[in-house]
Formats: structure tokens, sequence, C-alpha cells
């Protein structure tokens, strides 16, 4: 019996839905066509879409020869973390952007250039109507603006240069993958211009290379640089004490073995010629002395001998 009232309140439910659809079939009618116009619409009218891959290797600065020897990979998430945040900076893109004159170029990769256009002033006009409604609210309530909320409106409106927009957009673009066990990136970039497509994601692997020498570089430039300041902190410490040692030695009256060494020399010197000179005036003596003696007696020559 219960079974039986449940299958009747089942076939009473099942006959009000088909009522229901039969009374309300126009709308039903109406809903499918549309979406299903829409659907075709959005097929027939959707930009195709391709996306260029690149792959690239990044390895630490420091190895160790016996592990790398036998094929081990050691994994450091942060590290590759970093690399990508590098990757999809916008320093990198902007390198991208000058690599490539895309300020210049950009526009020439794509042919519905005036529907983008088109589209891109349906926006502005679109942010224009927020912001007067926006600006007629703030009025209407009465609401007392400040000196800085003003100026941050009028940074705001100050148009982006065309360099930083592309950069951005193409930051924002970038899809990177790390491959399993390896230290490979896959580097991905989607655009409606396939030649477009490529050239960015092969220049974003150049620009990576050459923003992380650029690094390194910095990093080197700024070791030196402290490195140099601080020997010459040491120089100056140096030379500070060794006139304190020397004015303390001068005070004291200290002689060390250096100095007299370095007086050696010279006093030398001074020896070897009084030494010469005393030999030559005791040779000249001897011979007055043996000529006084060979005139002995003979008072008149002894005066005509010469001293």
């Amino acid at each position: 019996m219960e079974e039986k009232e449940i299958y009747l309140e089942k076939e009473i439910h099942l006959r009000d839905y088909f009522r229901i659809l039969r009374k309300r079939k126009y709308t039903v009618y109406t809903f499918f066509i549309i979406t299903v116009a829409l659907v075709v619409l959005h097929t027939y009218t959707a930009t195709p879409l391709y996306q260029s891959t690149a792959k690239i290797l990044v390895e630490k600065g420091e190895q160790n020869v016996l592990l790398t020897s036998y094929g081990y990979v050691q994994y450091d998430p942060e590290f590759m973390e970093t690399q990508i945040q590098i990757i999809r900076s916008t320093p990198v893109a902007k390198k991208v952007v000058k690599s490539l004159n895309l300020v210049e170029t950009y526009d020439s990769f794509f042919k519905d250039l005036e529907d983008r256009i088109t589209f891109d002033s349906l926006v502005a006009s679109v942010k224009d109507w927020a912001k007067d409604l926006y600006s007629t609210a703030i009025t209407l309530a009465g609401i007392v603006r400040t000196d800085s909320e003003a100026e941050s409106d009028l940074a705001l409106e100050d148009p982006m240069p065309k360099d930083e927009i592309i950069a951005r957009s193409i930051a924002s673009g970038i899809t990177i993958e790390p491959v399993t066990d390896s230290r490979i990136l896959d580097i991905g970039f989607t655009s409606s211009n396939p030649v477009l497509a490529r050239m960015i994601v092969n220049s974003v692997a150049k620009a990576y290379i050459e923003k992380t020498l650029e690094m390194k570089m910095e990093l080197s430039g700024y070791t030196i640089k402290w490195m140099t300041e601080k020997a010459d902190e040491e120089r100056s410490r140096l030379r500070q004490s060794e006139m304190a040692l020397q004015q303390y030695m001068k005070a004291q009256d200290i002689v060390t073995t250096e100095n007299r060494l370095a007086m050696t020399p010279q006093r030398m010197n001074d020896l070897n010629t009084k030494l010469t000179q005393a030999e030559t005036r005791r040779k000249e003596l001897e011979a007055v002395y043996r000529k006084v003696k060979r005139l002995a007696g003979n008072y008149d020559a002894v005066e005509s001998v010469q001293m």
C-alpha cells in the first residue's frame, strides 16, 4: 500500500513537471535557441590562440663534481621557485620589449587592429562612465576629498607608458612548468599571433639569462666595493698604528735591531774611509822615520826632510 502511494506521488510530480514544460514551452524554446545562437556566434567569432613553448636549463653556480658525476640531482624547491619568479618579473619582460622593439612593432602583429582599437575605446568609455558616476555620487553625498586623495586620483589618471603596458601583459601571460626530476623549466606564452608567441618565448629565455648575469655582476660589484672599503680602512688603521709606534719609540729612545741594521752600512763606510786615511798617514810617517834614521847625526840634512 505504501509503495503504491509513493508511486502515485512520483507519477503526480512527473505530470506536474510535464505540464509546466508544456505551459512554458515557448520560453524553453526561446532559451534553447538563444543559447545555441550564442555558442555558434562565439565559435565563429572567437580569435584562435597559439601557444609557443621553450625549455630552459636552470642550474646553481656551485656544483659538486663527485655528486654530479653520478647523476645526482639536488632538489631545491625554493631555488626553482625563485628562478620562476625572476622569469615572470617585469624587468625580464621589459628586456623582451626592448630586444624585440615591441613599442614600435607590437601593433603590426595583429590583423584585426581596428576591431581591437574599437574594443579598447569601448572599455575606455565604460571606465569614463564609471568615473563620472563615482564623481557624481561623491558630489551628491557631500564628501570632502583631501589633497592626498586628489593627488592619488591624478596619478591614476596619468597614462601608463606603452612599454610598461606591453611588459606587464607579457609578464602576466608567461606560463612556467617545471619538468619532474630535472632542472628544466617549460616556458610558454599564448597569443593570437603564432609568430609573436614564438618570438616572445625565445626572448624571455634570453632575457632571463641576461638578467641572471646582471644580478651576478651586480653582486660581484658590491662584494668588490665592500672589500676595497675594508682594505682602505685596515690600511689607514695600520698607518696610524705605525705612526703611533714610531712616536712612542722616539719618546722612549728605543732602537730596534732593524734600525741598527739600517745604520750599519753607513758606519762601515765611514770606518773604511777613516781606516784608509790612517793607514796612509802611518805609511807617510814611517817613511819620514826611515829618512830621519838614515840621516842620523846630519842635522843640516834633517831640516830638509818634509813632514
